[in-house]
């Protein structure tokens, strides 16, 4: 289980901020934003997530204990107050939620892989950072990575993971990564198996593992998640989605919503084609519009690209436009 677990004293008494459409509480150190709310309203669900854990209920521990079926929690400073945005997916919805199942078998060691598998399991921290930066070695540019991101990380731990990385780059490699990442229950082993397949960038299967690799609730999500990132970013392209639309189904409609964002961001990035609309909306798209409502563009604008580019289209920033327009794919199906 993941997200923000920070150790913060909230006080519970609190009032609603009106921002446009946001559901937002003012706390006494900051901000709080839920999205994805349906029978709670916000004052109820902090309420109650201080009466389960008064000194830190902003966290996902507390709303599993509460039944959500999928929820996130994300941290970040603004100045010297913090914002934390909740997703959630409520009890009543949790047929949306269709996690990965954990894999059954375990490969024995392979010499092959073995200093990849070191810096996991000695430098797990830093490994995991540069996953999120690979794409700056891929493309040549490692030195400008260093120096931007040197403060949050270690560079010669670094340079090591990337060169190591780089290695394993033949179809042999691409063929024992995809096994590995699908069907091998140690975390550490499908780890290393993401972080091989980002050397094979221009195939779209490697972006269908990483895409798969975000339902599964551990720590592989997040290094797809992260790798994802940094291939989008770097080398973005043109990928048939048509082999994983119920998984990306799943994810936009709440499975690990830390990946939320992610994934909408992937999709318009590699140019997801607009016939996948109503497989991946009909009847469906609440978390989506939930996103068009929040209270901040950065939440707002990724959700946003992605329904243009399903719709050929920019239909505006009116949530209830799109909305309709979701709705009326179910209406076109039925008709």
């Amino acid at each position: 289980m993941m997200g923000a677990r920070t150790n913060l004293i909230w006080i519970t008494l609190l009032g609603l901020v009106g921002v446009a459409f946001g559901q937002v509480l003012e706390i006494p150190k900051g901000q709080v934003e839920f999205i994805g709310l349906k029978s709670w309203t916000p004052k109820q669900l902090y309420d109650k997530l201080v009466e389960v854990d008064s000194r830190n209920p902003l966290c996902m521990t507390g709303l599993d204990r509460l039944g959500f079926a999928a929820s996130s929690v994300n941290k970040e400073f603004q100045g010297d107050r913090m914002f934390t945005l909740v997703i959630v997916v409520e009890p009543q919805f949790s047929d949306r939620i269709k996690r990965r199942p954990f894999p059954l078998e375990e490969l024995p060691a392979f010499d092959r892989w073995a200093d990849v598998m070191e810096s996991i399991h000695r430098n797990f921290d830093d490994y995991m950072t540069a996953l999120q930066l690979y794409d700056y070695h891929l493309s040549g540019k490692m030195e400008a990575a260093l120096q931007e991101f040197g403060a949050y990380l270690d560079p010669v731990i670094t340079k090591k993971i990337w060169a190591d990385l780089a290695k394993l780059n033949d179809s042999k490699d691409k063929e024992l990564a995809a096994w590995i990442i699908m069907n091998d229950k140690n975390v550490n082993h499908r780890i290393a198996a993401a972080s091989v397949l980002a050397n094979f960038h221009q195939s779209d299967s490697t972006w269908w593992a990483l895409m798969e690799a975000m339902r599964y609730d551990d720590m592989v999500g997040a290094a797809a998640d992260g790798l994802l990132k940094a291939l989008s970013r770097t080398f973005p392209r043109d990928v048939d989605w048509t082999p994983m639309v119920a998984s990306i189904r799943a994810l936009l409609d709440g499975t690990n919503p830390t990946h939320f964002f992610t994934t909408a961001r992937v999709l318009t990035q590699t140019r997801i084609a607009k016939r996948f609309a109503d497989s991946l909306l009909s009847n469906g798209g609440s978390l989506l519009i939930d996103c068009l409502m929040a209270s901040r563009e950065q939440e707002r604008t990724p959700v946003r690209q992605l329904l243009a580019r399903l719709a050929g289209k920019d239909l505006g920033s009116t949530p209830t436009v799109w909305e309709e327009w979701i709705v009326s794919m179910g209406k076109n199906k039925g008709s």
